[in-house]
Formats: C-alpha cells, structure tokens, sequence
C-alpha cells in the first residue's frame, strides 16, 4: 500500500476480557484463557497482512514485527520457541490506514474476528465430543449431538463482541475544534499539540471507541437444554461450576469424574473452551513449527512435550496441557533448593521416593479396573474407588518445569524430578496419601514401595534436611500508570506533541519489556511463571518470597525502557502492582480477583507509582500492606520493598542483622502495635497523637526485640532500627500530604497520619504471616 494514502486511525478492540480469564478454576483456565485473547488479536492482525495487503509496519500498537508468533507464522525457524507459550498481544491494536480501505474493513475485521473465535471454540468442541464425549458415552444419539452443538453454538457464538472506530487524519484540527468550546483546556492542547495531526486523530479515535464499548446490548440466553441420566429421566444441567454465568452443557458429567481435565466440574461452552483449549493451540503450533522446518526434538523439548497418558519417566510435559498447579508454584522454591543442593544430596534418595510412586501408581491403575464393574452396586468397591481416585489424582501429577529447569542442562535424575508437581513431595500430601494406602491394604514393608512410605524427606549432609511444607503461592498483576495520559493531549507526563513517530517508538518499548525484560526476570533469575505479558501489563505467578524481589526489578526495568522519552517536570515513568498470597487449595477465582483489588488499592490508596501485597488466609480474611516504592524524608530515601523484606528477615526465626548484629523480632509484637492503634481516633491523629504513638512503638519494641551481640552493640542496633522505623513512617506521612496538597485545596492531614501508621502496622502483620507460614 501507497505510504502516503495512510491518511486514517484504526483502533481494533474487543470485550469481555477480565470476566473470561477471571472465571477459573485451574490455573491452567486462567492461562489458556489469556493466550486465547492474545491469540485472537494475533491472528486478525496476521490476516490484515496477509489477505488485505497491510504493511506490518503499519501497525502502530502492539509491534507485530516483534513477536515471535509472526515470524512462526512467516515460517521462520530461528525463534525463542519458549515464547511462544506466553500470552503476549493485548485485546487491541493501532492501525494507520488508508480511510476508504479503513471503512471497507470494519465490517470484515469483525468477520474475521467472529471467524477466528468460532474456528477455536468449534475445533475445541469437536475434539471434546471425539476424544472424550464419544468414548465416555455421553452422546445418546445423533439428536443428542445436533441440540448440543446447537446449545454450544447459542453459548459461544456472540460471547466476544469487537469495537471498532476509525478516524481521517486530514482536517482533523479543525474538526477536533468544532466538537469542543473554545475552553481553556481547548487552548492549552492546541498550544502544545500545533499542527501535529495524528495526535488529534488518536485521540478523537480513542474518545470514539470508549463511547461505542459503553453501549453493550443485553443478548439473553434461553437456554433449556437438557439430558437423560441413566434411568431415562430428562435432567435440566445446573449453572456452569466455573464461571456460573451460564448452564453448564446438557451431558452427564458425572461420568467425567475420572477424566483429569474434567474431574468435578460442569462446564458450559465458553468454560470448555479453556479448559480443553490446550488441544487446539498444541495441534496448531506442532503443525507451524514443522511446516517451519524446526526438528521434532527441539519441539517436543522445548513446547509441545509429549501426550502420554500412563507413567514414563522420558516424558516431557505439554507447555499448554500441563501448565503449573499452584502446589506446584508453592514449592518452586523447595525444588530450586534440591536443585542447588543435588551434588550433596543422595541421589537414590529421589530416584527410590519417585520410583516407588511410579510403581503404586500403575497399581492402582489396577485396582481401580478391578473395583470399577462393582461401582454403584458395592459400597466397599464404591469407597475403594474413592481413596484410589485421591491417590490416583496425587501419584499422577505432572507439570511442565518451570524454565528455571532447562531439560538440555540436566542429567536424567533431575528430568524425571522436575517432571514432578511439587505435591508430590509436600509432607501433608504425603501423610494423606499413606492414609489412603493403609486404608487399601497396602503396607509399608513392601520393597516395591517402601521408599514412597519412608517419606520425601531427603538429607543432604549429616545435620541437614530438606523437605516441603509451604503451602502458600503468590500471584501478581502489574501495569504501568497513566499509560492513557502518556499518549493523550494534554501532555500531562510526555513531555512532546503525540506524533507517529513517538508512538511507534513507545509501542518498541513496551513491547521490549515485555518481551525481553519481564520473562528475563520472572522465568530466567526467578523460578516463576507467567502468564501474561502483553505491553505493560503482567500477570504471573511466584513463590511468595521472591514477588517483591521480581515486582521491584521490573519497575526499575519499565521505568529505564521509558525514561528515553521526554517527559513534563517532574513526571517520570512509573509502574503499580497487585499482589495475593493465598492457598494452593483456596478457590483461584476468588483469589484472582483479589490481586485485581489490590492493584486498584495500590493506585487510588497510594496514589500509582506503587504497590499493596495481600494475604488471604483460608478462612477467606485479608491483611494488606502497600505504599509507594518509594519514600524520602530529610534527604534519607527508603524503598518500600526492601524495608518489608527487612521486617519479614526480622520477624523469622534466622533474624535480621542490623548494625553488623544478628536481631529477632518476636511475632507477638504485632498485638502490641494494633492495641497502640486502639487507643487513637482517625480524626484526632494530630502531631502530638503522632509522637505519643512514636514513644508507645518504642517502648512495645524494645520490649520485643533481641540481639545476640554484646551490650553496646545491642544498643547501637535496637536504635538503629526503631530509628530507621519512625523514620519510615514520617516519610510515608510527608510524602502522602504533600501529594494530598497538591490534588486538593482541604486536606484532611489527622486521617492521612492515621492511614500511614495504620499501613505501617498491617506491615507487621503481613510479614508476619509470610515469616511464619510461607515456607520453602
């Protein structure tokens, strides 16, 4: 296309996208969930240039060019295969097209869109209704099958709808003009945007397709399927177990309780689509990097893994199929340690613990196809098949390494423990499982297995032992700040007119963050996982002791992509973050949705530039703690994360050295700090309440605190650290008020006070917990 016939702004979204990946059960739903939307945005952008002629280079936001799943698609074979198994295109793209093929293509865009969401949806389906539905019996007849495509289809076919606006850029000024008054606000844009016409047209176009996705028209469902159990009775499907927002398919789940992937839950259309989407995206990707000419080792190695159902310990794991549990990610960090410490370990210690569970597993493969006939008609037979279904559910799992473990760099000992879901070897796992056994008749003097009944406790010198018990995982979602304000007219923080060229060199950036940087830090210098990283957004998850670590490098490294760019006086690029701790067993919707708030906490709380980590504990209460990554008072700056991570060494058994001395905090301080806050109002937080606060901290601390050295070194550390303590919390106080003062005539100051120390002590709190409860 004719360079100079570019004279118009496309922008290309789509919706729902948070309710979608949001309602999940596995961790697996949630990722396949995001890679479908990157995956659909990816494949209308692929089609533009391929069947419309639009240059690649086009394409303002995200950069096409850069991401490895064009180049795949180009039948390129030199690229990061890895990448391709994370979720990198956001729900949209900026477009420069001619206007006249602009408007030609608005109706094909949602075409293709709705062509490309029913290809997914409808392979899916038929592979389920192949693989799984078939075999199980879940189809009656041929009538049965037409109504529950017909019920698929009614559930799936108008779940997305696509938004499009496009805008000309010749004339734009003047009519940017004409839809507003000559206002001051008016004024000042023209006098810092000039004559720069693409950034009239972006603007205009971003106005344009907020005002369409603000209309939504309601699209009910009646949805009056049903089925019949065996008895030939007509059953009505209850609601969906995942999402819930819709019935779930009119088969007979129950039969499906044995099926790994659908064990326990009633899926509807959409639901099913994540859940057994893993099948489409390995199908599609083997065939692309065959028809690349990349070998069928580096395939199978690096992505695609095997699909071997029964036990073999050559297995590799499936990217998309076997993506980690969150008792997997709960005990990266035991597993990164055995790593480190393999050279001391007894190597046969694993090999004997892994072997004997290879070999009940395939036993009770055996018992259950002995016990399985009498089912339903025996009660024994029925309570057999119960404690071999948990034990089957535990010995089976498998996941796919996390990249820390690099299957090129490692002998056969380490592949087969790395294979292993951490559950595996969780010691309160393990105790129900030998439970289970015993209550099987299985007994503990049995060679074939007596290593699995001794236990995964592994030594690895005469003193030492390693063994897992956390049973808490972190998840994290984190995005830059004012990204609309970056690239609007006003100029707030970009400190030059909105042209072309700047936007294309800021969309380079974001996409080299999130391309390079973030998996660097996530999967490479941490044992972590991601599962989206599509421009500033990120969502992943870690062990609990190394989010903060990984949420300050990757502020500092979005921060250094962007500060190339010009920017207003003091306005410089920063980044927010959400994070939760929960529990490997507690609902992951619920705990999804929590790390949504805690990123919108850190934001309206703390005013962006930071970050809230919540603890949700199983009884389903939270703590929070957060504040901006930084603070700065008398010229002394404080960086949020590592005064936490201090106070977490602190509040732990191994202590904390201040001052060249090893310290200990007991854990019961934090009770002495919330009743010091018992005793004040919000309202009444004035300085004077502030200092009486301070010598009630120094007192309760004192009290609290111990040191291993001598009496003067002892000293100099306990007031080294209460001093840097209230210092910290002056400097939260200065820097909140001052940012109060500058948004707002009436500032509340008592409150604002009462807020920072309240904060200060849910630092406690937190730390506490993450001291006490996470462990390796």
């Amino acid at each position: 296309m004719n360079q100079n016939t570019q004279n118009a702004v496309l922008i290309f979204t789509f919706s729902p996208v948070q309710g979608f990946i949001e309602a999940s059960r596995r961790t697996r739903d949630f990722f396949t969930g995001s890679y479908i939307l990157s995956w659909l945005t990816f494949k209308v952008m692929y089609r533009l240039t391929k069947e419309h002629g639009i240059n690649p280079d086009d394409f303002i936001y995200p950069v096409l060019k850069s991401q490895p799943l064009y180049h795949l698609f180009k039948n390129e074979s030199d690229i990061d295969i890895e990448s391709l198994a994370i979720a990198n295109f956001p729900n949209r793209f900026v477009l420069k097209v001619d206007y006249d093929k602009g408007k030609e293509l608005i109706t094909q865009l949602k075409d293709m869109f709705r062509e490309e969401w029913k290809e997914i949806a409808n392979s899916i389906f038929d592979k389920f209704l192949k693989d799984v539905a078939m075999k199980k019996r879940l189809i009656e007849h041929e009538i049965h099958e037409d109504e529950l495509w017909d019920q698929f289809e009614l559930q799936v076919e108008n779940y997305f709808t696509p938004f499009i606006s496009l805008v000309k850029i010749e004339g734009i000024k003047e009519k940017f003009m004409s839809l507003f008054d000559s206002s001051k606000e008016l004024k000042e844009i023209l006098k810092k945007q000039g004559d720069v016409s693409y950034g009239y047209a972006y603007d205009l176009a971003e106005r344009v397709l907020g005002s369409r996705k603000t209309f939504r028209p309601y699209k009910g469902l009646i949805d009056a399927f049903k089925y019949k159990d065996d008895k030939g009775r007509e059953i009505l499907p209850d609601g969906c177990s995942v999402c819930g927002e819709r019935k779930a398919l009119a088969i007979d789940w129950t039969k499906l309780k044995d099926n790994y992937d659908f064990q326990g839950d009633e899926l509807c259309g959409v639901c099913l689509v994540k859940r057994y989407g893993y099948t489409y995206f390995t199908a599609e990707l083997k065939n692309k990097l065959e028809k690349a000419g990349i070998s069928k080792q580096r395939i199978r190695m690096e992505l695609l893994g095997d699909d071997i159902l029964d036990v073999d310990e050559k297995e590799v794991p499936n990217a998309f199929k076997n993506f980690p549990s969150t008792r997997e990610i709960a005990g990266i960090s035991f597993k990164k340690i055995v790593f480190e410490k393999w050279d001391k370990l007894v190597e046969q210690q694993l090999d004997r613990y892994i072997k004997s569970s290879n070999r009940l597993f395939r036993e009770v493969l055996n018992l259950e196809k002995q016990y399985k006939p009498y089912r339903n008609g025996s009660k024994e037979a029925d309570e057999k098949l119960l404690y071999l279904s948990k034990l089957k559910s535990f010995l089976e799992s498998k996941t796919y390494p996390i990249r820390f473990f690099k299957y090129e760099d490692i002998g056969s000992s380490k592949w087969i423990f790395s294979t292993r879901d951490a559950q595996l070897f969780h010691l309160e796992e393990w105790k129900n499982a030998i439970k289970y056994l015993g209550k099987l008749g299985f007994k503990a003097d049995n060679e074939d297995w007596k290593a699995f009944f001794e236990g995964p406790i592994f030594k690895y010198d005469e003193n030492a032992e390693l063994k897992h018990e956390n049973s808490y995982f972190a998840i994290f979602y984190a995005d830059g700040d004012h990204m609309g304000k970056w690239l609007g007219l006003k100029q707030e923080i970009r400190g030059e007119p909105l042209t072309e060229k700047f936007h294309k060199g800021f969309s380079q950036e974001i996409s080299k963050y999130a391309l390079i940087d973030v998996p660097q830090v996530v999967e490479k210098e941490h044992p972590g996982k991601l599962v989206y990283a599509g421009g500033d957004d990120v969502f992943a998850f870690v062990h609990p002791w190394d989010v903060i670590s990984i949420l300050n490098k990757l502020r500092k490294k979005f921060e250094s992509r962007l500060d190339k760019f010009p920017t207003v006086e003091g306005k410089q690029p920063s980044m927010s973050a959400g994070v939760v701790i929960g529990h490997a067993k507690a609902p992951l919707k619920r705990l999804i949705k929590n790390v949504r708030k805690a990123e919108k906490k850190a934001k309206d709380d703390f005013g962006r530039s930071a970050f809230v980590i919540r603890v949700v504990v199983r009884s389903g209460s939270t703590w929070d703690f957060g504040g901006k990554w930084e603070y700065c008072y008398n010229g002394k700056k404080f960086d949020t994360a590592e005064e936490f991570n201090k106070t977490i060494k602190l509040l732990m058994d191994d202590g904390e050295c201040i001052e060249r001395v090893k310290c200990n905090l007991s854990s019961n301080f934090i009770y002495d700090v919330r009743d010091m806050l018992e005793t004040f109002e919000p309202a009444e937080f004035d300085e004077d309440a502030l200092r009486i606060f301070e010598s009630l901290f120094k007192r309760a601390f004192r009290r609290k605190f111990r040191c291993s050295g001598n009496k003067d070194e002892n000293k100099r550390a306990l007031e080294s650290a209460i001093n840097n303590y209230l210092d910290f919390i002056k400097a939260m106080i200065h820097t909140h008020i001052e940012e109060a003062r500058k948004n707002d005539s009436e500032v509340n100051e008592n409150e604002i006070r009462y807020k920072a120390v309240e904060n200060f002590a849910n630092m406690f709190y937190v730390a506490r917990f993450i001291a006490k409860e996470v462990k390796i």
